[in-house]
């Protein structure tokens, strides 16, 4: 109205005013959308990832189950889906929880007696062509204690701990300064098994559920970018009895088809990758008498026990831990993704390779189900701002939280 009211026509029968107005308004109309789009984030649905059927974790439970004899120990807990159940699923009975009382605090060791009672029960079972094995264990001075290290079961942070305390004349344990990636790739000193006794060397090993081991298996290393792509990932595709559109790239290996990968490499007596293999035949529980058996399940409580036998208890700020463990996990799994984003690009767009992260990260309960991914985020092209927009994804999951 404005812009018809002020026209006129020109000398040669055009409205220059109009048509100038019109330019300038449909300019004002896309400043106001960028501005928009800067200040709110736009909500997607991350849809175009397929998610996991809970059939296929029943069907990993019955193809993969052990005879009896042979099976791991029993673990109690569920996949932190819903982060309340699982707490509830985890809790300790009261009388086998540690107690906080001014600042000091008592660790009840019953509870893991009795997983020491559990496995020598089991492992009288165990034929004996399967025992008296020495295995090479991770080696601190400084705690003087040995640690079977397993894949997928808080390795990472576990290894970081067995370097932090390397020195004993520590004050403050901080195992998160270290680099989540670079540890695997750092040689720690290691001790034989056999010779803990002798060495007055305490031992200590985690453990997890197995089925919900695997499924986080998957998850880091066939659903968000990954080296295992081009390995696993790339040999699953080519077993497929369909042609694949990309057969040289494994980053579309279904959840089925990863379980039925194991259960045939297990039937065939092939060689199954130490992220995915059994856990007692890495850790032969039958012939290291292991000081502390922990689980992930209860991993606060346990590893105050690991604390303890090495006499850094008090030097552990429990405080906070479970709030860096959050940042630390999201913070490693962005700089694991955008360092294999370049090398993904023949198989998958930037864009989908982020909404992977994205799914992971609510798979693993740190992000909200509801909470989608960003227009902005998905056109990151930093690793520190797709960090900040998790963390800020984070804190919006948080039950109760407002801007």
């Amino acid at each position: 109205m404005c812009c018809r009211a002020s026209s006129h026509q020109g000398s040669n029968g055009s409205n220059v005013p109009l048509a100038r107005c019109k330019l300038i308004s449909w300019g004002c109309v896309v400043i106001l959308v960028i501005l928009v789009m800067n200040w709110y984030i736009l909500e997607i649905p991350t849809g175009f990832i397929e998610d996991i059927s809970p059939d296929a974790g029943r069907y990993a439970q019955k193809e993969m189950r052990l005879p009896e004899e042979n099976r791991n120990i029993s673990i109690s807990g569920s996949f932190n889906f819903n982060r309340t159940h699982a707490q509830k699923q985890m809790e300790l009975p009261e009388e086998n929880r540690n107690v906080s009382i001014s600042g000091s605090i008592n660790l009840n060791k019953s509870y893991m007696e009795a997983r020491r009672v559990t496995l020598n029960t089991m492992c009288e079972l165990q034929p004996k062509p399967y025992r008296n094995h020495s295995i090479s264990l991770l080696y601190s001075k400084g705690g003087n204690i040995a640690y079977c290290n397993i894949p997928k079961i808080a390795s990472s942070f576990l290894k970081r701990f067995m370097l932090e305390i390397a020195s004993s004349d520590k004050t403050t344990i901080d195992p998160f300064h270290h680099d989540a990636i670079k540890i695997h790739q750092k040689p720690l000193p290691r001790v034989q098994s056999r010779n803990l006794s002798s060495k007055n060397i305490s031992s200590f090993l985690f453990v997890r559920d197995p089925y919900t081991r695997l499924f986080a298996g998957y998850i880091d290393k066939l659903l968000t970018p990954n080296e295992y792509w081009w390995s696993l990932g790339k040999n699953i595709v080519r077993s497929r009895n369909v042609t694949s559109v990309k057969p040289n790239c494994g980053h579309d290996v279904s959840f089925d088809e990863f379980i039925n990968d194991l259960v045939s490499r297990a039937r065939s007596n092939k060689t199954i990758d130490v992220h995915f293999n059994m856990m007692y035949l890495q850790c032969q529980p039958c012939d290291v008498k292991y000081d502390i058996i922990g689980k992930v399940e209860t991993f606060n409580e346990d590893f105050k026990h690991v604390l303890n036998y090495t006499h850094k208890l008090e030097n552990f700020n429990f405080s906070s831990f479970n709030e860096e463990t959050e940042q630390d996990s999201i913070k490693k799994d962005v700089d694991k993704a955008f360092s294999f984003i370049k090398r993904s690009a023949p198989c998958i767009s930037k864009h989908d390779a982020l909404g992977r992260l994205w799914r992971k990260l609510q798979i693993r309960g740190l992000i909200g189900k509801k909470i989608f991914l960003s227009i902005k985020s998905l056109f990151s092209t930093k690793n520190l701002i797709f960090q900040r927009r998790l963390f800020i994804a984070r804190f919006k999951s948080i039950p109760g939280f407002r801007w």
